[in-house]
């Protein structure tokens, strides 16, 4: 079947294909070659229907990179959102912790703006981060979608506060957590953080003026 390809025979090579896959119903590899050539003649949905076949015969890291592909064309080919994020999730649960897999599907529901999805993703992907400023950056990012697009400040709080656990020199996670506080009048919350971040300047030369600023306010 793949000499057939290369021989410019395509019908033939299909043929070829199909019979291998019934003569070795457990084999992926008739299916993974019926994949490349209906991606090389552009045919994006029976190249799913087909790597879904596959899919059935693979496991572990083979199941998980099949189901990646399925979700890059669906995305990618096809623009079908729904059926793109059902590929990648059941690839997440293969590897829940695999920042690849998390960060497509961030991609993909920020470009379709669907925020919910996009907020629990930046929360999993928040999780996985070991490094502080990182994980910070991430749990910033969720609070600002939180407050802006879904205009849940409570919610938007929650993610500062843990911003500012993980990396308490993440000055604009301070400032948002500041400007939600006021917004919602919790002055005593207000006041809590104005004092963690007094406590996180103190003794350090470079930030008096910030120190004297904070205690000020």
């Amino acid at each position: 079947g793949e000499a057939l390809f290369k021989l410019g025979r395509v019908k033939e090579a299909i043929d070829s294909l199909e019979r291998s896959s019934r003569a070795d119903p457990d084999s992926p590899l008739p299916f993974r070659a019926l994949g490349r050539i209906y991606a090389l003649r552009e045919e994006w949905e029976r190249v799913i229907e087909t790597r879904y076949r596959e899919l059935e015969l693979v496991s572990g890291d083979e199941r998980v990179q099949t189901l990646i592909e399925i979700g890059d064309v669906a995305a990618g080919k096809l623009h079908n959102t729904d059926y793109a994020a059902r590929a990648l999730l059941l690839a997440l649960d293969e590897r829940p912790s695999d920042r690849n897999i998390l960060a497509k599907l961030m991609q993909l529901y920020s470009a379709h703006k669907d925020w919910p999805q996009l907020l629990e993703v930046i929360a999993r992907l928040a999780e996985v981060v070991d490094e502080p400023a990182q994980k910070g950056k991430y749990l910033h990012t969720a609070a600002m979608l939180a407050a802006r697009e879904l205009r849940d400040a409570n919610r938007a709080l929650e993610f500062v506060d843990l911003a500012l656990d993980a990396d308490p020199d993440n000055e604009a996670a301070f400032v948002e957590g500041m400007k939600l506080r006021r917004q919602l009048r919790d002055y005593d919350g207000l006041k809590e953080m104005l004092k963690k971040h007094a406590q996180a300047l103190a003794g350090r030369e470079d930030k008096r003026e910030e120190l004297l600023e904070t205690l000020s306010q």
